[in-house]
């Protein structure tokens, strides 16, 4: 298999920006644009990126699915204010990217790659931030989400996006921490 950097090289023309991954999201379109509307970078972030060498971010994702579209927006918005080009490949579109990336063997979204001008691989980012992982193994403690019923499921999507703010301050923090070289560790299984 080809290494991540000479697929990024080789796919990097190929990829869309968020805006039009937004605007071809289908059903999803309407709730990306209002998470796009309402993601605020703080400055913190936004100045980290733009004096990091981070120069472009690949993220392999697909609309339907709930982490990209609270997670991809707000880093979407802060790379364009950093000067930081992101682009977008659908999943299912770039298998090779999807399968250069998969974490303990499966194919987890979103995967944002922050790399420098040479397509050097600085920091990975999968899925979602730890502390999520660590809110979410609290609401599952008593009950898995598949044992949910329709009203367990809906209470659980208005508690998770009520949450988003503070579940996106935990994503620049994780980020930053990743660009400072402070995590090396891949993401826990929740």
């Amino acid at each position: 298999m080809e290494s991540g950097r000479k697929l990024w090289q080789r796919y990097w023309g190929e990829g869309i920006p968020c805006s039009d991954f937004v605007a071809r999201a289908g059903p999803y379109r309407k709730e990306l644009e209002e998470v796009m509307a309402e993601a605020k970078p703080s400055q913190e972030f936004i100045s980290r990126l733009r004096q990091s060498p981070v120069s472009r971010i690949g993220v392999v994702t697909e609309p339907w699915c709930e982490d990209s579209r609270a997670f991809v927006p707000p880093v979407a918005k802060a790379a364009e204010q950093a000067g930081v080009a992101l682009l977008i490949f659908n999943r299912d579109s770039f298998p090779e990217l999807r399968d250069a990336h998969l974490t303990y063997g499966k194919a987890k979204i979103p995967v944002m790659v922050f790399m420098d001008d040479d397509f050097n691989e600085l920091y990975r980012f999968v899925e979602r931030p730890r502390q999520v992982l660590r809110w979410m193994g609290e609401y599952f403690r008593t009950k898995k989400y598949a044992d949910f019923t329709e009203e367990d499921k809906e209470r659980f999507l208005a508690d998770y996006r009520r949450m988003l703010p503070q579940f996106q301050r935990y994503l620049e923090e994780e980020i930053m921490a990743g660009l400072a070289g402070l995590s090396t560790l891949p993401p826990s299984e929740p």
